[in-house]
């Protein structure tokens, strides 16, 4: 199936304009021929750019790190908003945590430092844990047949906590990941 890169959304290009540097050496650089290519340079750069900035940035630093994933305008915001410096979307913002351990049967909490106020929004929540003793990774959260054999994972407004119903101590590395917007 083939892309449609006419589409409303997603960042595709067509084809990039070939420019042929024979052609380009040999113009006379005050024609306007040359000032047209030149133009079209200029247009075909501010395309790549506009295109790259709409990518998502896949990067997982330890502190709030900007996606480029771009959420719907935020309802509460009308013609009438006094507010006019908010974009059509707004952006996401993304947090990585070093978790370390799972814990015993218990709850375990991790700093998360991001400023949670009223207007943070979560988008998305999810990690990863690593038992290398026996090559097994698992979800958080981790949800099987046996209620015992839960992982729950939460943000509070100043920690990341996950709570485990059973003895998940194996799993000594984890990572957990939360995107998020402000408004």
């Amino acid at each position: 199936m083939a892309f449609n890169f006419d589409s409303l959304y997603g960042s595709f290009l067509g084809t990039t304009r070939i420019f042929e540097e024979q052609k380009l050496r040999k113009a006379n650089v005050n024609s306007e021929e040359f000032k047209q290519v030149i133009s079209d340079i200029g247009n075909s750069l501010n395309d790549i750019l506009l295109q790259l900035n709409n990518k998502e940035t896949s990067l997982y630093p330890l502190d709030e790190f900007l996606t480029n994933h771009q959420f719907f305008i935020n309802p509460s915001l009308s013609a009438t908003t006094s507010n006019s410096q908010t974009p059509d979307f707004r952006p996401v913002f993304r947090r990585t945590i070093n978790f370390g351990a799972l814990p015993n049967a218990t709850s375990k909490s991790v700093a998360h430092t991001i400023d949670m106020t009223a207007t943070v929004i979560g988008t998305r929540l999810y990690g990863v844990a690593s038992n290398p003793a026996n090559n097994s990774i698992i979800p958080i959260p981790y949800i099987t047949n046996t209620s015992t054999e839960v992982v729950k994972l939460e943000v509070t407004n100043t920690k990341v906590v996950i709570t485990t119903y059973d003895n998940k101590t194996a799993y000594t590395n984890c990572i957990v990941v939360f995107e998020y917007i402000k408004s």
